[in-house]
């Protein structure tokens, strides 16, 4: 109002948030919802998701965090049942951690 400027500038440095939710259940019905186990990842340079049954047989095992386990072992759908995962990730800011637990299939 006075005819007065004044210009600042500030370096602003935003750090992505790392995290990690896993469910802990899915329904594969091909109802088309929930029929996926799949964990939300942010700020994941690299993931790796496993799946293993009660006498820790491998069924699914993947890098891409878009594709989750559907439910099935070499094709066939699997029993319900309570599942192990083992995730391990490795965050962007260099970090790296590995996480397991139970996962409920439900038909």
């Amino acid at each position: 109002n006075e005819g007065c400027s004044d210009t600042i500038t500030k370096k602003l440095v935003v750090h992505e948030r790392c995290n990690l939710f896993v469910p802990n259940a899915f329904t594969p019905n091909a109802d088309e919802r929930n029929d996926v186990f799949l964990p939300i990842t942010g700020g994941i340079q690299t993931f790796q998701l496993r799946i293993f049954n009660r006498w820790n047989e491998l069924l699914f095992d993947s890098n891409d965090r878009a594709s989750g386990w559907d439910g099935t072992f070499k094709g066939l759908p699997v029993q319900q049942d309570v599942y192990i995962w083992s995730i391990s990730l490795k965050f962007r800011d260099g970090s790296s951690k590995t996480a397991q637990g139970h996962v409920s299939l439900l038909r």
